[in-house]
């Protein structure tokens, strides 16, 4: 949860219930999809699913149901409303760019949408720049998804239940710490790999939206660049986050 220090600082008996409604929200969804609850650590859920498809979609559903909740205090969603400065998100290093395909080969500058306009104005330097403001929570939460090679389950025998470990698991982490709330995070490969499951064109592209947030960006413990897009449902974004109708 983005911010959680200052909302716990400030409105310590309302984010308790705020909490165990995120909590809520998540599960449900977990459920839904079939994935499986690793841990938790505060406020954050460390999820597998069972197919890249189901994890897009579980990150997807669980953004929305947070946007659309109307049981979270209303301290909370005063503060957001009042709420009018902004965190940079960093620096591009260079204003993200559309190249439309029609070979069915991977861009690498800008994926999916469902209209047929091109372009992006300007540069995302903070999440609400892109995001309505109707559409999102007082609770603005970070997502990572990652497609994983190198990972290794094994049985935490003081829980009784599994961990992951491994490279990719770590790359997870590393994404999250890149992004903003409401923003769900992945890399180049992870964006390439959706774009080629068997349920993207039918469940994932027509209600979706991504672009380019940064390029190049250098991550702690992980050797090459990556390039990492930002997802949303296409009912979160604004007129400046233009999508573009492409098959990739």
């Amino acid at each position: 949860i983005e911010s959680s220090t200052m909302l716990w600082e400030a409105f310590g008996d309302e984010m308790g219930r705020a909490v165990e409604i995120h909590h809520a929200i998540i599960r449900n969804h977990i459920d839904e999809y079939g994935a499986y609850e690793v841990k938790t650590v505060g406020d954050s859920f460390m999820i597998a699913c069972g197919s890249l498809a189901d994890a897009t979609l579980l990150c997807l559903a669980i953004q929305t149901s947070l946007g659309e909740c109307s049981e979270f205090p209303e301290g909370l969603r005063f503060q957001r409303r009042m709420r009018t400065a902004s965190v940079t998100a960093g620096s591009l290093s260079k204003t993200p760019t559309i190249v439309p395909l029609d070979d069915g080969s991977f861009s690498g500058e800008f994926i999916h949408a469902n209209s047929d306009s091109i372009g992006l104005h300007g540069r995302p330097s903070a999440p609400d720049a892109l995001m309505r403001e109707d559409s999102l929570g007082p609770l603005r939460v970070r997502i990572a998804l990652h497609w994983c090679h190198d990972v290794t389950a094994r049985m935490d025998r003081i829980h009784g239940r599994y961990d992951y470990y491994g490279h990719d698991v770590n790359v997870c982490a590393r994404v999250e710490g890149q992004a903003q709330g409401c923003q769900i995070m992945v890399t180049a490969d992870t964006m390439k790999a959706i774009t080629q499951t068997d349920v993207y064109s039918l469940m994932i592209a027509p209600d979706t939206t991504a672009a380019v947030f940064l390029r190049d960006v250098t991550l702690k413990g992980v050797t090459d660049p990556v390039t990492l897009y930002v997802l949303a449902p296409t009912s979160q974004v604004t007129s400046g986050f233009i999508p573009s109708r492409l098959v990739l």
